[in-house]
């Protein structure tokens, strides 16, 4: 019995994992296809219920987020259908060129963030540590540069440098040119 209950305890929790690095993927695209945003948010929600329903069915290993968005598409038809013309609608063919726009633009931010990934990998420490105040620790400049003894425009000249860095590495790594 307690086997059986970890095994559970195993799977949500590795549901929740993949569903929080997910989820704002899966909202973004519901969202452009779904003009209203009471009718965005019970198709989110009805789409992670049905998700979890599904779970056991998805391949570990594989883009958790395509498969949710791939659910997702599913429960955006169906409402396009229930809801039929009683609200101003894009065209069937309109709509599929949004799902077409959405699934490339996802494949190319997905490739995108993985370039970024690496790229952050090969930073120096320093500069790890720098993105980190700023954007993972959400700190201002002013306060950056205090905690450093250094000027404000000496941090953003920094994080200029930084992003430039990375800016080149990403377009090196989507290109093939994995030189850094």
């Amino acid at each position: 019995m307690t086997q059986a209950r970890s095994n559970s305890d195993d799977q949500t929790r590795l549901f929740l994992s993949l569903l929080m690095t997910s989820q704002r993927q899966i909202s973004s695209y519901i969202g452009v296809l779904v003009p209203d945003f009471h009718d965005a948010d019970d198709i989110f929600q009805q789409t992670i219920a049905v998700m979890w329903e599904k779970f056991s069915q998805y391949r570990p290993g594989t883009d958790f987020a395509a498969w949710g968005i791939r659910i997702a598409y599913y429960n955006i038809l169906r409402y396009r259908r229930e809801k039929g013309k009683s609200k101003v609608q894009f065209s069937d063919s309109i709509f599929q060129c949004f799902c077409n726009v959405m699934e490339k633009t996802y494949s190319q931010t997905d490739e995108k963030l993985s370039a970024l990934r690496r790229c952050m990998k090969k930073l120096s420490a320093s500069d790890k540590q720098l993105l980190h105040l700023r954007y993972g620790m959400n700190q201002a400049v002013q306060s950056i540069a205090e905690q450093y003894h250094q000027s404000v425009q000496s941090v953003y000249r920094a994080l200029t440098r930084v992003h430039l860095i990375l800016e080149r590495c990403i377009r090196r790594t989507l290109s093939g040119e994995e030189i850094f």
